[in-house]
């Protein structure tokens, strides 16, 4: 049995079922026999406030650091 999968990363824009067509980032019209899609989540950077360095050889961090007196 040959089988030939074409993995394609991007953003889908429009589906034409009868065509049997995928529109890929509104431009790249791809044609499939067999359609398996994944869908997932984009990458969103999480906000962590400001860090503290204490030393820049070690990359040691403080964060939300509590002092001695403050406790």
């Amino acid at each position: 049995i040959q089988v030939k999968v074409n993995v394609i990363f991007g953003k889908v824009t429009s589906f034409l079922r009868e065509q049997k067509v995928v529109v890929i980032n509104r431009k790249d019209v791809i044609p499939y026999d067999y359609l398996v899609f994944t869908v997932g989540q984009q990458f969103v950077r999480p906000d962590c406030g400001e860090v503290e360095v204490v030393d820049y050889h070690l990359n040691e961090f403080i964060e939300h650091s509590i002092q001695q007196d403050e406790k």
